[in-house]
């Protein structure tokens, strides 16, 4: 397959969706070592690239790269035969609701911990070994003080 096709305009990218396996492998993505966007198979000793972390320009680049030379890649396809790559518009919305709901949370709880924080932290010095801070049973008094050996 050609990384490229000429056109009237030039060299065009090829379409990710039109990546076809030549002869799809049965080893373990897990049993590979290294990391997210590339692992080292033992079996065939060739680097699988897994096209999901790596962005679409990555994508095509590593394609042009090892166009006349094997190249192993896992890859995860939607129903409509979309490749799915980090900058995907379906997994970007997915992060982007993700980190709305978690802003939405932290933004939940900040009065709850506001108003609460200052018994914690006082309960937190008082209850702390390494304080120095003394509580007597039924005393609400701190005392704070440097330990001297």
């Amino acid at each position: 397959m050609s990384p490229t096709s000429s056109s009237a305009e030039g060299p065009r990218p090829f379409d990710l969706a039109s990546l076809r396996l030549a002869s799809p492998c049965r080893a373990s993505w897990e049993a590979m070592h290294g990391d997210e966007r590339r692992r080292d198979c033992a079996a065939c000793g060739l680097s699988v690239y897994d096209l999901c972390h790596l962005t679409e320009a990555e994508a095509h680049a590593l394609v042009a790269r090892h166009e006349d030379a094997r190249l192993c890649v896992r890859l995860h396809r939607r129903a409509d035969g979309t490749v799915i790559t980090r900058d995907c518009p379906v997994g970007v919305g997915a992060r982007v609701k993700r980190r709305r709901w978690i802003v939405f949370v932290t933004l939940a709880l900040l009065p709850w911990v506001a108003r609460w924080w200052p018994a914690v932290q006082a309960r937190l010095v008082r209850l702390s070994p390494w304080s120095g801070a003394r509580a007597t049973p039924g005393d609400d008094r701190v005392d704070i003080g440097l330990l001297v050996k």
